[in-house]
């Protein structure tokens, strides 16, 4: 008797389960989206390239921006940062952006070799910098996407800096849905690496072959 009371009562319990998740609806599974903005860029080559490799590396980054949650801020509380659920970047931005300006720097053929973070041997010159901001800020009127990021160009050997840009802009959602959040990310992304494509094309009369002497 008892162990058929004991049996009652698991199958109840298990009944109870099954109903309250069948209650709570589906469970919402993660969801991932590639920043790709190179494939937004139309960027020409320039004149000849400097006979010089250029690494550029992956933008510091920090809380946050250094991973893959997307970031949003509300105009209710501008100071808080919060992350939105199930909605995650394929690549922390920090890395997508470094890549894409290598695409993009190797379209414009600016130097003779561009190379990512994983390639190895010697540079004459690095570029790298920090994310400042990289936000979705989904406020009913003004829905938009904020990007803000500083890069240096420096020679290797001598560390001195060549020219250092700051660069930010905002591009309003048509509609506020993750799609065109992530059109809205690419379309500004782009824009602004094809502003810092421009402004290393105009420092090239100052870059020498192969670094400082």
């Amino acid at each position: 008797m008892v162990q058929m009371s004991l049996v009652r009562l698991a199958i109840i319990a298990l009944a109870l389960l099954l109903a309250a998740c069948a209650a709570s609806g589906p469970v919402e599974r993660d969801r991932y989206y590639r920043l790709s903005p190179a494939e937004a860029l139309a960027i020409a080559p320039a004149g000849r390239p400097v006979a010089a490799t250029l690494r550029v590396d992956p933008l510091a980054a920090r809380g946050f921006l250094g991973g893959r949650e997307i970031v949003y801020r509300t105009g209710e509380a501008p100071h808080e940062v919060q992350r939105h659920q199930y909605h995650l970047w394929e690549t922390p931005p920090a890395v997508a952006l470094a890549d894409a300006l290598v695409e993009a720097l190797r379209a414009a053929r600016l130097f003779e070799f561009v190379a990512d973070r994983s390639g190895g041997g010697r540079a004459d010159y690095l570029l790298d910098g920090t994310l400042r901001a990289f936000e979705h800020h989904p406020d009913d009127r003004s829905a938009r996407v904020v990007v803000a990021f500083d890069l240096i160009l420096s020679d290797a050997r001598t560390r001195r800096t060549r020219l250092t840009r700051s660069y930010r802009g905002e591009e309003p959602l048509a509609a506020d849905d993750p799609s065109d959040m992530v059109a809205a990310f690419e379309r500004l992304t782009a824009r602004l690496i094809g502003e810092a494509v421009r402004d290393l094309q105009a420092e090239r009369p100052r870059l020498v072959a192969g670094g400082a002497r």
